[in-house]
């Protein structure tokens, strides 16, 4: 018991670390360490669930042990009591982290789409706002189709 009981601490631990990305494969990465996390939760489950069982031995009087009682049965209620609120403690610590990394995550994605706007919006003023006028028929013609071309390109963004 003692061993699961240092396990979960250790998860709750890592689980209350405020190691947010801000950039959207950095929040990929976190939210698949998360998810080994969470597998290693359901292997706390598995085995909580076994030493829940075992401990019940000791908690019924008439199970002969071999006059061997490493505990008073209340003690083990005790730990056992608070092994699983401690177990559901780290549920909610992983439920709310594995929010905090989606949300994290689509902040990020928000972020870089954002940014792939603005570098468009430059690239298209830097054309829009040239002092180039051309010198001729044919440089003035094409400089007419880019400026066609940038407008249908505005239009369909």
């Amino acid at each position: 018991m003692q061993y699961i009981f240092e396990w979960i601490t250790d998860l709750k631990w890592r689980l209350k670390s405020d190691d947010i990305e801000k950039y959207v494969m950095s929040a990929d990465d976190l939210l698949q360490r998360h998810t080994l996390v969470e597998a290693d939760i359901y292997v706390i489950d598995e085995r909580l669930k076994r030493a829940i069982t075992d401990a019940d031995e000791y908690l019924n009087p008439e199970v002969n042990i071999d006059g061997y009682r490493p505990s008073t049965p209340e003690e083990i209620e005790i730990r056992i009591h608070n092994l699983q609120k401690s177990y559901e403690e780290l549920i909610e610590l992983a439920r709310k982290r594995r929010e905090l990394l989606e949300q994290a995550k689509i902040l990020a994605k928000f972020y870089s789409n954002i940014g792939d706007a603005e570098l468009w919006i430059d690239e298209k003023q830097q054309a829009m706002t040239s002092p180039d006028v051309g010198h001729d028929v044919n440089s003035t013609d094409s400089l007419l189709s880019k400026h066609k071309l940038l407008e249908t390109d505005m239009t369909t963004r």
